[in-house]
């Protein structure tokens, strides 16, 4: 007599597109992705799940800003999907940060345009990742981004400052760092301090 295991639904973290040249806002599939950083940055993404942008696509004058963290062997990823050029997220000047995490970790973003150009300059930055009073953040991967048009605030350098990619530990009450952080093969270009 043969002993049968019982089947083990396959249990595949999910993927969220986003196209923010789609005309109406889906519901995050392939086939009806979400068309705003709003939708995008309301929701709280588990270990596992990604965030697709399509290639090709430009998301203007939005901070991408997602909620969760990741864990160790199961990071939040960021990235595009389909063919041509690179999404891009253009921050427009409207934004401080045209890319944002705050107090999260295992996050892995990769593959997009990032730009923050506005009218004067001002503090801004690409991308932006803050722990506070929060102890040890771990996993960190930002690779194949191209960084440009920052016109940031050229008079800071330490508090408040301007930057492409800017790492910064805040607060005052609890020890507090970044571990395993691998920035890679990336372009930053006429950004400003």
């Amino acid at each position: 007599m043969w002993a049968t295991a019982p089947a083990q639904a396959s249990q595949r973290a999910p993927s969220f597109y986003v196209d923010c040249g789609a005309a109406t806002a889906g519901d995050g599939s392939r086939s009806a992705p979400w068309n705003t950083w709003e939708q995008v940055n309301s929701h709280t993404f588990q270990p596992g799940d990604s965030i697709l942008l399509k290639r090709g696509s430009t998301c203007e004058g939005q901070q991408l800003y997602p909620k969760g963290s990741g864990a160790e062997g199961q990071p939040i990823t960021v990235d595009a999907y389909g063919t041509g050029a690179k999404p891009e997220l253009a921050g427009a000047g409207q934004v401080t940060d045209a890319v944002r995490l705050a107090d999260q970790q295992y996050w892995e973003i990769s593959n997009l345009d990032i730009s923050n150009q506005g009218d004067a300059a001002a503090t801004r930055r690409g991308v932006h990742i803050t722990r506070a009073d929060s102890g040890t953040g771990t996993h960190y991967r930002l690779s194949g981004l191209d960084i440009h048009d920052v016109n940031g605030n050229q008079t800071k350098k330490d508090d408040d400052a301007s930057a492409g990619i800017l790492f910064e530990v805040l607060g005052h009450t609890k020890a507090t760092r970044f571990d395993d952080v691998a920035i890679l093969n990336n372009t930053i270009k006429t950004v400003d301090r």
